[in-house]
């Protein structure tokens, strides 16, 4: 480095050029010990040509960007004896370089051309619409100057505009003549914006315009001809009308008339402004005199009365028509009826405080989120999530109150509502509050836009209560379960006991006492009297005593249960229940060993023993199938008939019970030896009963 001028050393201060220190040790960090890769001046020495390139550097006020131009400096035999960089600060517009970026897609797929220039004139963007209005490309147009987009004359009314812009900040639709490729020139309505660093200083002109080729010549068609201006508005369902500065009207279209129900001849030589209520004119009166012919269009939204009991707002577009000297001439006006704009827009705005009101009085929590931000919670919510009001939890994110190992899958979701739209219903889940405690929750969340941008947002109700009514119900449940398993064990027991006491004890001394009268009888059968007929008819009812015995010992507890097992003793029940019933019952035993828990063998008996009686009483059924196996761990118990059949989704209604529980206790006891049963049935097709008993591990 042999000099600095002022703007460098102000950028550099800890440079001592006098020194002439070496330049690629002065401006990076870490300070590098060789040449820069991207140096332009160490291209100008070995090539003797001007480079140019873009670095960053740190200054006096930190990190900065820098376009750096290199140049040669020759002695007079043309030898290279040092080299001039002419440096540029370029931070600032690096910056807004990235900001257009940002809006390069809105702006690359708008319909109206859009053109962003740099300071020196220079075409920096510019959208397809800008290209193919002036028949280019786009690659034809970036990069170059403006003015290949007007002739000299109209580029000298370019420039004062550009003087005003950057003097004003901005001029919105103002006309502004182009010319295409081919020649051809062209009206357009432009509207301009000076963007500015931040020391406002002007960077890049931003510009959007619409071609008004047809308007200008539609506008050229009205002034030659009346008629032909008449066909044009006569039919449109718009209020269109024409009136000079001082507001007297000289046209008025068929449309107007009967919006106002007055006729042409009422209107036309009277004022405009009668039809503009008295607090609109003099702010009518103050746009008119800011119309020129730069900025010849004013439009403003009003509220009128229709009539005596109606108000009605009226959006109104006029342009003003100069003469050759530059004044006004006449004023075109177009107004459209926006009631029902209005309307909706406060339908809308009443709705959104509607909303508000209900949400802050719902229980539940109702919350939006955008941007990964809760931007919105009502009192209710806040106070669920443990804050005292709602700017407690305003900024968190959903995820802090998300259980670390739920957050991959909520974080999943929440993703699937704002970029998929889907919504998801009412779902249990756990919340942590701001305090750490969780609370059980059942949550919806569905998509939305707050303030045109994606949000999710979510509805809450803490069931916290529930879920713990839940948990003690579930144990009253086990509770009852266990009590009533062992009632029915105690049951079985007293059963068994009864019944061999019935079989050993009083069975045995009524088997005696008959033998015994058996063999008086036959002592006394010589003598033929009266007593023979008598212990005839005693043995008879000692017989039956027994018969009836056996059968009230054997509905106790079968004694074949305990002496042959589960398999023998339902084979013996079935064919013995299908004679006794005269019903035809077909018996298909594939597994007669199955390891089941003696205590369960009684249940499985007595689970058998009412659905037979079940079917009996209630499906009358010709026909019955048993059959059982063994599958995966279970023993499998099948019953089949073709009685009436049911619908098995009503056995606990109220009706159904009234008729018996029979089908509710034989789930009860299914219960119990944890198995399971299902019942595949429906009204006219019959019913079959598939139970599965775990074997004994």
């Amino acid at each position: 480095i042999l000099s600095l001028n002022n703007q460098m050393k102000k950028w550099f201060p800890h440079i001592d050029e006098t020194k002439r220190p070496l330049c690629y040790r002065q401006f990076q960090k870490p300070l590098r010990n060789k040449i820069c890769p991207f140096c332009p001046t160490s291209k100008t020495f070995e090539d003797g040509a001007r480079h140019e390139s873009i670095a960053k550097a740190y200054t006096g006020q930190g990190q900065r960007s820098f376009r750096i131009v290199s140049s040669p400096i020759q002695d007079d035999s043309g030898k290279i004896t040092a080299a001039i960089e002419m440096v540029e600060d370029i931070t600032e517009r690096l910056k807004a370089e990235d900001e257009i970026r940002k809006f390069k897609t809105i702006a690359d797929r708008a319909a109206y051309a859009t053109g962003i220039a740099d300071m020196q004139g220079r075409l920096i963007y510019a959208n397809e619409s800008l290209a193919k209005m002036h028949g280019y490309s786009l690659a034809e147009i970036l990069g170059k100057p403006i003015s290949i987009l007007h002739t000299r004359k109209q580029l000298k009314w370019v420039r004062q505009v550009w003087d005003e812009v950057i003097e004003t900040g901005s001029l919105t639709a103002i006309e502004v003549w182009r010319t295409r490729r081919n020649g051809e020139v062209f009206p357009t309505l432009m509207s301009l914006t000076m963007i500015r660093d931040k020391n406002n200083d002007p960077l890049y002109m931003s510009a959007s315009a619409i071609d008004i080729t047809e308007i200008k010549q539609a506008e050229d068609a009205l002034r030659e001809s009346e008629e032909r201006y008449r066909a044009v508005v006569e039919d449109m369902p718009a209020l269109v009308c024409r009136f000079r500065k001082v507001g007297r009207m000289t046209f008025v279209n068929q449309f107007f008339c009967q919006y106002y129900e007055v006729s042409q001849g009422e209107v036309i030589g009277n004022s405009f402004f009668d039809f503009i209520p008295r607090n609109n004119r003099n702010e009518l009166f103050f746009r008119f005199r800011k119309l020129t012919r730069k900025s010849p269009v004013v439009s403003f939204e009003l509220e009128v009365p229709k009539s005596t009991d109606k108000l009605r707002w009226q959006q109104w577009i006029m342009r003003a028509l100069f003469d050759d000297s530059g004044k006004i001439q006449e004023i075109q006006a177009i107004g459209y009826d926006v009631t029902e704009r209005k309307l909706a827009e406060k339908a809308l705005r009443e709705s959104e405080e509607q909303f508000r009101s209900l949400a802050q009085l719902s229980p539940d929590l109702i919350a939006i989120q955008a941007e990964n931000e809760i931007v919105y919670i009502n009192q209710a919510g806040a106070k669920m999530l443990g804050g005292q009001n709602p700017e407690d939890i305003i900024g968190k994110s959903l995820m802090n109150f998300v259980p670390d190992k739920q957050k991959k899958y909520i974080s999943a979701r929440i993703r699937d509502v704002i970029k998929d739209k889907k919504q998801f219903s009412y779902v249990e889940d756990r919340a942590r509050r701001l305090d750490g405690k969780m609370i059980d929750i059942e949550v919806a969340s569905l998509p939305l836009q707050f303030l045109g941008k994606p949000a999710i947002q979510i509805v809450a109700r803490d069931i916290s209560d529930k879920k713990q009514a839940e948990r003690a119900l579930r144990n009253q449940r086990d509770m009852l379960k266990a009590v009533t398993s062992e009632v029915i064990r105690v049951q079985e027991d007293e059963r068994r006991r009864i019944s061999m006491e019935l079989h050993d004890s009083i069975g045995q001394a009524l088997s005696l006492s008959k033998l015994q009268i058996q063999n008086i009888l036959k002592k006394s059968r010589m003598e033929k009297n009266s007593i023979n007929r008598e212990l005839s008819g005693v043995i008879r009812h000692i017989s039956d005593t027994i018969s009836d015995l056996r059968k009230i010992s054997a509905d106790l507890r079968p004694v074949i249960l305990d002496n042959l097992g589960l398999m023998p003793s339902i084979e013996w029940y079935l064919k013995d229940f299908g004679r006794k019933v005269e019903l035809q019952i077909e018996v298909d035993i594939k597994a007669e060993q199955l390891s089941l828990e003696p205590r369960h063998e009684a249940h499985v008996f007595r689970v058998i023993q009412e659905i037979m009686i079940n079917i009996h009483k209630h499906a009358q059924a010709s026909r019955i199938l048993f059959k059982n196996s063994i599958d995966n761990g279970c023993a499998v118990f099948q019953i089949s008939e073709n009685g009436r059949g049911f619908d098995p989704a009503n056995i606990f209604e109220v009706e159904t019970r009234k008729q018996g529980m029979g089908l509710i206790n034989i789930i009860e006891r299914v219960e119990l030896v944890r198995g399971e049963i299902d019942v595949d049935s429906r009204p006219g097709h019959g019913a079959t009963y598939t139970v599965r008993i775990p074997l004994k591990k």
